[in-house]
């Protein structure tokens, strides 16, 4: 391997590059999994996963700083990772993952018929619900993360 330990690398040599990325993975990664790699231009990352990077001294799953003034948007990216890499303890943490995203449904459900019994204001019924609604998607979501990670651990064990 002649690459330097970086995933996705969004810029270089204080370049002004601007770049959106959006549903990628980043998996073991030996320095970072997501680099701003001294970019100056605008950086869109949304639903984005990074899992297991920065195994080298100072790595990490998301490297960003901002002294090139580069403007930088991150929404929905999450980062799933374990100082173990034992992959055990990385399928515990996928179970964990699989568990709190059924207490989510349950207290999603709970607080929809609740809403619906006891909110007399429309707009605040349709309000409310869309924000739960948003954050339940979400949650649905890190359960689907934690599938692909459960499948790449159980294919490359």
């Amino acid at each position: 391997n002649n690459g330097n330990g970086n995933g996705f690398k969004l810029g270089g040599g204080s370049t002004l590059h601007n770049a959106v990325v959006h549903h990628c993975l980043a998996v073991a990664n030996h320095v970072k999994g997501f680099d701003q790699n001294s970019d100056a231009g605008t950086l869109y990352l949304y639903n984005n996963t990074a899992y297991m990077n920065g195994s080298a001294d100072g790595g990490s799953d998301y490297g960003f700083y901002n002294d090139n003034g580069c403007a930088l948007y991150i929404h929905n990216c999450i980062s799933f990772k374990t100082v173990n890499k034992n992959p055990d303890v990385a399928l515990k943490q996928c179970e964990l993952l699989h568990d709190l995203e059924q207490e989510a449904d349950e207290i999603y459900e709970n607080f929809v018929k609740k809403l619906f019994e006891e909110e007399t204001d429309n707009k605040e019924i349709i309000k409310n619900k869309e924000i739960v609604q948003h954050m339940e998607r979400t949650t649905d979501m890190a359960k689907h993360v934690g599938k692909i990670i459960k499948t790449i651990i159980v294919k490359y064990a």
